[in-house]
């Protein structure tokens, strides 16, 4: 493989947009392709970021100039192109949430095993700089053990304006986006999750997709998370995460930065913000060592499977009223 990687974005919408912008800033990588099913859409995407349209996301995967791909469909077709992708031996750059089911993960994970590509599925806010200061505060004990994680993503949910496919089941607040209050506390607890109890439903609108979930999560070595992703029609915004220890307590969010609690007294450690451009950059940059063989992979399919295997404990405590195992 050339020392620049060629890569496809499949999926040629608002986020594979964002990861155009933010390859045009990452040294040893350039957009080559993208792929859209929609041929006004596949237009205006290259005519702005260059590179060769494909209708078909398997034209593009048979183009020699394409190295790796970034998949930002739609998480339901998310399995397909991956084995397509992975068939044809190029390197994944996958979306989060990885999958909508868990058989769709596992025949991810199978056929990543089985082809060797190189895999990453794609968690921005372990790339935020604010949450990268946190985590090295909390691994050097500035607030003791951590025992209690509260991740918060509350935003304006504008129904009216979302894709079909967010408003069909598993498109919701809880899936698309517990999966990265889920990622936040498994970072910050520094555990696995264990079992969930969840409340998950439309609250706030007409539709039968949830737009609140509420989840109490049980981590490995005794931690608990709160996680809150709520999707309102009026409001205000909330993106937080909040650790306790036993020595002190930790909030970062990616507008604010890392303040450390002690003494009844919030101080800021690292007051600047961490805005997304930046943290795709930073998924990349970390993803071309894997590429080329250098590296693992910076986030593997079996944790993206564990978060999606979390959030889907969510769904069914909910839909049951009992604590759910993650599987």
């Amino acid at each position: 493989m050339a020392n620049e990687i060629g890569v496809g974005i499949i999926g040629a919408g608002m986020f594979g947009a964002q990861h155009a912008r933010a390859l045009a800033g990452v040294a040893g990588a350039t957009l080559v392709a993208a792929s859209a099913r929609t041929p006004d859409r596949l237009e205006r995407f290259t005519a702005e970021f260059g590179g060769t349209g494909y209708r078909d996301f398997r034209d593009l995967l048979a183009d020699p100039a394409v190295d790796a791909v970034c998949i930002a469909l739609p998480h339901n077709q998310h399995a397909e192109a991956t084995v397509a992708a992975a068939r044809a031996g190029k390197a994944i750059m996958l979306e989060k949430p990885m999958a909508p089911s868990l058989a769709d993960c596992d025949t991810i994970v199978q056929v990543i095993a089985e082809t060797r590509v190189p895999c990453m599925v794609a968690h921005p806010y372990r790339f935020m700089r604010g949450y990268q200061e946190a985590m090295r505060l909390i691994r050097e004990g500035a607030i003791g053990r951590p025992v209690v994680g509260t991740a918060a993503m509350v935003k304006d949910w504008t129904f009216r304006q979302r894709e079909a496919w967010h408003l069909a089941p598993g498109g919701g607040m809880w899936v698309t986006n517990g999966c990265h209050l889920v990622d936040r506390l498994c970072l910050l607890l520094d555990a696995a999750p264990q079992d969930v109890r969840a409340v998950v439903g439309p609250r706030f609108h007409p539709q039968d997709v949830d737009d609140v979930g509420v989840g109490l999560i049980s981590f490995s070595g005794g931690a608990v998370g709160f996680a809150r992703a709520i999707g309102y029609s009026a409001g205000a915004r909330d993106d937080w995460t909040e650790i306790q220890g036993t020595d002190g307590a930790l909030r970062v969010n990616h507008t604010d930065g890392v303040f450390i609690g002690k003494h009844d007294t919030w101080e800021p450690v690292f007051p600047e913000p961490s805005p997304l451009p930046d943290a795709l950059r930073a998924e990349w940059e970390a993803f071309l060592p894997h590429v080329r063989g250098e590296a693992p992979s910076p986030v593997p399919v079996s944790y993206g499977r564990l978060v999606v295997a979390t959030v889907l404990a969510g769904v069914a405590s909910s839909a049951s009223g009992q604590v759910v195992p993650v599987q």
